[in-house]
């Protein structure tokens, strides 16, 4: 221990001690930063390992993908040989295509074999892997819903992709398969049958709802409706002027001139009280009572008053808000029926994030708390697709974003009475003048104007063109891969599909491949 007397002693005694203090620190502080140095440098190696590692698995990957894709399909002579046969063939879907041959419907698949014999009068396309058939008929017009339509009429019944019977052809009608059943008619009488093609349903109704909804499907007896299920067991009782399909939990039917609901137990849970009624979305459903429409929880609770008019469709709710019209003006209520945009609009439709507007004869889009995204200034606009949207200023079209941008100026044309195009595969069919091309999302000319009419879409990267009277295929570059040598009369709607696309030549029908190649072509051979 130091006895110090005087401040000076204590600077002199304290000064080594100070120094050696200093002296350490700076050490200590020369090594902690050698050490931080180190290990920054250690990190950023094992980074830029990782980094290169990271790069490396994923060019291996994209070369493994670019490697392992499946090639487009190219035709081959014995592929070309096999469909000269048809009158008719149509593009194919699931490996499969259906074609015709001495007024006989079958499928082909891509070797040019017949998997399904051309054996039946018609075939419809394939849903849920089973296809309706009819062996013998004829065309003829017939009443659907108030209407007559044109129908192919015979016996009917059903096939699998195998070409195997489901059911023989005895029904005098029948439906595409829906949710595992599909309604049948025998006489003048329906039911439903099953995948296996076992009547689960007799046919002893005298109307049938297009499906099953909910387990459930509506029936009529005379002029009464009820519900059976899927074992055949009526369930709820033919006893209503009308009836809708169930949906969350309840169905709407009509007794006495008014609308309720029911629930599966067959127990009316909101009384027949009610000029018309809706399905639920979201826990309510709209009813109507002097002309004025509301709506009404599953307790039967009215929890919006009936105050609304009918638009141009029945109000529900979709996200937490219903499109509703007074007074000749739409807006949009909440469930708790607060109107969270007001009834100012001439017109309102909900599309997904935002709500189509019209406000005097113009044109825009709002969010859903009011905010004006797209501003009401255009003569008219069309639904968003891949981000964009059509809109029109007198007789010229361009394209907005959806944060509003006018990202592609009104300066196009387009066919009278028609749409133009929307964008499809990053791309969208525009007209200058008398001629079409196609433009990308930043309006650049990728295929110029330079031909007569344009398919509405791209499709596996491919879109129709015409010159003349003849129809060939651009790709995305704007490169013409086919040549304009076809005569396809639909070639408005012809589209790649599995690799190919259907062609014309004359009255003959055959098929092109990405790479140019066409069944006609071996026929020069």
């Amino acid at each position: 221990m130091f006895k110090l007397e005087r401040s000076g002693d204590l600077l002199i005694n304290m000064a080594p001690a100070h120094s050696i203090l200093i002296k350490n620190n700076n050490h200590l502080k020369s090594k902690n930063r050698k050490t931080t140095m180190k290990n920054s440098l250690l990190t950023f190696i094992i980074m830029t390992k990782i980094k290169n590692c990271y790069y490396l698995i994923l060019s291996y990957c994209i070369l493994f993908c670019a490697c392992t894709r499946e090639p487009d399909f190219k035709i081959t002579k014995e592929f070309a040989d096999s469909v000269k046969q048809y009158s008719y063939i149509s593009k194919f879907s699931g490996g499969m295509a259906k074609v015709t041959t001495g007024g006989k419907d079958g499928f082909i698949d891509k070797t040019g074999k017949q998997v399904i014999p051309c054996v039946y009068g018609k075939i419809e396309n394939f849903s849920e892997g089973i296809a309706k058939v009819i062996a013998e008929g004829e065309w003829g017009f017939i009443p659907e819903r108030g209407n007559l339509t044109l129908k192919y009429i015979g016996k009917c019944g059903f096939i699998d992709k195998m070409g195997k019977p489901i059911t023989p052809c005895v029904y005098d009608d029948a439906e595409n398969f829906s949710e595992g059943t599909a309604k049948v008619k025998i006489g003048e009488k329906w039911g439903f049958i099953d995948e296996t093609g076992k009547q689960i349903v007799p046919c002893i109704y005298e109307e049938v709802g297009y499906c099953f909804s909910e387990r459930l499907a509506r029936v009529k007896i005379g002029r009464k409706w009820g519900f059976v299920d899927k074992n055949g067991k009526q369930v709820i009782p033919c006893i209503y002027e009308d009836a809708n399909n169930f949906s969350e939990g309840l169905a709407s039917v009509k007794i006495g001139g008014k609308w309720g609901f029911v629930d599966k137990n067959k127990e009316q849970v909101i009384p027949c009280i009610y000029e018309d009624a809706n399905g639920f979305s979201e826990g309510l459903a709209s009813v109507k009572i002097g002309g004025k429409w509301g709506f009404v929880d599953k307790n039967g609770k009215q929890v919006i008053p009936c105050i609304y008019d009918k638009g141009f469709f029945s109000p529900s709710f979709s996200e937490g808000l219903a499109v509703v019209k007074v007074g000749g003006k739409y807006g949009l209520i909440d469930k708790t029926g607060k109107q969270v945009i007001p009834c100012i609009y001439d017109y309102a439709f909900f599309q997904k994030e935002m709500i189509e507007i019209e406000i005097g004869g113009k044109w825009g889009f709002i969010d859903k708390t009011g905010k004006q995204v797209v501003p009401c200034i255009y003569d008219y606009i069309r639904s968003f697709s891949e981000g964009m949207v059509n809109v029109k200023i007198g007789e010229k079209w361009g394209f907005v974003n959806k944060n509003g941008e006018q990202v592609i100026p009104c300066i196009y044309d387009t066919d009278k009475g028609l749409f133009p195009p929307s964008f499809s595969e990053g791309l969208a069919g525009v007209k200058v003048g008398e001629k079409w091309g196609f433009i990308d999302k930043t309006g650049k000319q990728v295929v110029p104007c330079i031909y007569d009419q344009v398919a509405w879409s791209f499709s596996e990267g491919m879109a129709s063109v015409k010159i003349g009277k003849k129809w060939g295929f651009v790709n995305k570059n704007g490169e013409q891969v086919i040549p304009c040598i076809y005569d396809n009369d639909y070639g408005l709607f012809d589209t790649f599909s599995e690799g190919l696309a259907v062609v014309k030549v004359g009255e003959k029908y055959g098929f092109v491949d990405k790479y140019g190649n066409s069944t006609f072509d071996f026929d020069k051979e």
